[in-house]
């Protein structure tokens, strides 16, 4: 069976990726190998490596990719072919190189778990949000911190990306409205709507930043005519969650600026994680299994033809001239020749009377 699934997990890689065969019997070689010293089973690792080539990472950067998704996968608690998947949209999203993607997985890591979401929530707020941020030059790591602090608040990761990415959509239409362009002069000073606006241009967190900072500064009925007309009914309760947190929001921008903080986290929960004792039972249980499948793989070949042969003969069942097809011939051209009519003996008796 481990050897079935072996096979199966290798033919999706084949599917998915211009790999030829010598690289094909090396990465199943790398799966064999990794998952004699990881939580994750050869075929699992297999899966991984299909996901990212799915997702366009290349040949060339498969095996380092796929290492860094199997570790991202046991810290942050997800599914191998799930992580890879997420990990590699997030790469192409944002435009990473490998080690700008292993960065930016520390960053998630760290975030998460100081912000009480998940990884898993935090990724899928990032690839909701990744092509407008792309587009306006937001990081991921900046975008990251508004997610995990909306995620804190108890948005989902839905909720969070479609409130983000409405917040982006609004700032570059800052002084398209009067009574927008009104209030924040009023607490901003004269033209200062006008200045806010170029400022998301060349940087687009501080002025997002600093309009929910302003926001702090306004009247009640300022804000909530402010939210009104900038960012409608169906934002401005996401817009006034966000001025309420927007100090924390800061805060996580400037803690995730210094790398030092974070770099290498995905690594030290990975130890942690592998280091228990389910974990190391697990990898025994692939140490063996590894040497059963590569056993197993022996016998596929003549199992395949076996199976072959057996279903060829069922198939063709219906074809042939049975005993039976021969004694029922005879049978009805025996009654046949009484002049009696009728497919079955019964029939035949009953026709007598």
């Amino acid at each position: 069976k481990g050897a079935m699934g072996m096979e199966d997990a290798l033919i999706n890689l084949e599917k998915v990726s211009d790999l030829d065969s010598s690289q094909l019997a090396a990465m199943r070689d790398r799966a064999v190998e990794l998952s004699g010293t990881m939580p994750i089973a050869a075929s699992e690792i297999l899966n991984l490596m299909a996901a990212a080539s799915r997702f366009g990472i290349a040949a060339a950067d498969l095996e380092e990719f796929s290492l860094m998704a199997a570790k991202a996968a046991v810290a942050f608690d997800m599914d191998p072919a799930s992580a890879s998947e997420s990990l590699s949209k997030l790469k192409n999203s944002y435009e990473l190189t490998i080690d700008e993607l292993g960065l930016l997985g520390d960053a998630i890591n760290h975030t998460a778990d100081s912000a009480g979401t998940s990884e898993a929530m935090l990724i899928n707020f990032l690839t909701r949000v990744g092509s407008s941020a792309k587009s306006f030059g937001i990081s991921a790591q900046d975008a990251a911190s508004y997610g995990a602090t909306l995620q804190e608040m108890g948005f989902t990761a839905e909720r969070s990306g479609t409130a983000f990415n409405a917040m982006i959509a609004k700032m570059p239409t800052l002084t398209d409205k009067k009574k927008v362009v009104a209030v924040l002069d009023a607490v901003g000073g004269k033209g200062y709507s006008e200045s806010l606006q170029q400022k998301f241009f060349n940087q687009p967190v501080e002025a997002m930043n600093e309009l929910f900072k302003t926001s702090q500064k306004m009247t009640k009925e300022q804000r909530a005519g402010f939210f009104l007309e900038f960012f409608g009914l169906e934002y401005g309760d996401d817009a006034a969650a966000i001025t309420e947190a927007i100090d924390t929001i800061i805060g996580r921008q400037e803690d995730l600026a210094d790398t030092s903080k974070h770099v290498g986290s995905v690594q030290r929960t990975y130890d942690k994680f592998a280091s228990t004792t389910s974990a190391k039972l697990k990898i025994l249980r692939q140490n063996l299994s590894n040497v059963a499948n590569a056993i197993g793989a022996k016998f596929l070949p003549g199992i395949v033809a076996f199976s072959d042969r057996i279903s060829k003969t069922i198939a063709s069942l219906e074809n042939r001239v049975t005993v039976f097809d021969r004694i029922g011939t005879r049978v009805r051209g025996f009654l046949e020749g009484l002049g009696l009519e009728g497919d079955s003996v019964k029939e035949q008796f009953d026709s007598l009377w």
